[in-house]
């Protein structure tokens, strides 16, 4: 009897890493502007008489671009495992309607733009696959995480999830070495993973106030602030609060208008 016990509560166990793993949508992504070069050869001696060039050099015209490193690709890819495996966890759901009280589209949608921020929350946390992430390397000094255009590129219908492209967005590189120096690299992933899904929200049509001032666009319970916080935190109270006003890092989101 208490073999059977054991045998039905590992059978449980496996059900349930099977559930999870399934649930975990599939992400994929490339990296923008890793480094380029144009060669080409140069002659530097020639014949006097037949001017029949006999020595060329190659020369290299390097594209001046940031570049992704071997540890700031380590953290992204950390980060994704971190956004895939957290995005359908009901924590992180719980979180988000405690918190979220403003909601702004850059679009029309058939119904409110509360609901149609749930259908698509609701299809990312639901489907199986994501589109393709377009991630580019920028400078952005340190306070800005990352930055993304407002579109409609991908969008949710109750529990499916349609795109017509690629979810494209920078990241800054100069704040990801910063954060894995003073947060330590785990905690930098779970931070990087909440910039992520942020941009991503924008890409689908989702935005918060863009004035410049701090409190206004960051701290009135804007959903995509929320969502991002919640996702960094795992729907944890006590680490989600730069859209509650209770932040100490002073790290910001910002788009490209």
């Amino acid at each position: 009897m208490k073999s059977l016990r054991i045998i039905a509560f590992s059978l449980m166990i496996t059900f349930t890493l099977i559930g999870v793993a399934l649930a975990a949508p599939k992400i994929t992504w490339y990296y923008q502007n890793d480094d380029v070069r144009g060669c080409r050869k140069e002659c530097v001696s020639r014949d006097v008489i037949t001017r029949t060039c006999w020595q060329y050099r190659e020369v290299c015209n390097r594209r001046s671009v940031v570049t992704w490193s071997g540890s700031q690709k380590e953290l992204v890819q950390k980060a994704m495992n971190i956004l895939s495996s957290r995005v359908d966890n009901r924590s992180v759901r719980k979180c988000i309607q405690r918190h979220a009280k403003r909601f702004r589209g850059a679009y029309a949608p058939k119904v409110s733009l509360e609901r149609q921020a749930w259908h698509d929350f609701d299809a990312l946390a639901s489907v199986s696959r994501w589109p393709e992430f377009n991630l580019g390397a920028k400078v952005l000094g340190t306070s800005t995480q990352g930055r993304a255009s407002i579109g409609r590129v991908a969008y949710g219908t109750r529990d499916q999830l349609k795109w017509n492209g690629r979810i494209s967005m920078e990241l800054n590189v100069t704040a990801i070495d910063q954060n894995i120096r003073r947060d330590g690299f785990n905690t930098a992933a779970e931070d990087l993973a909440g910039t992520i899904f942020h941009e991503m929200l924008h890409q689908m049509g989702h935005e918060h106030p863009n004035s410049g001032d701090y409190n206004t666009d960051y701290l009135q319970g804007h959903f995509v602030v929320v969502a991002g916080d919640c996702i960094a935190s795992n729907g944890s109270e006590t680490r989600t609060s730069r859209s509650l006003g209770l932040a100490s890092s002073g790290r910001r989101w910002h788009r490209i208008d």
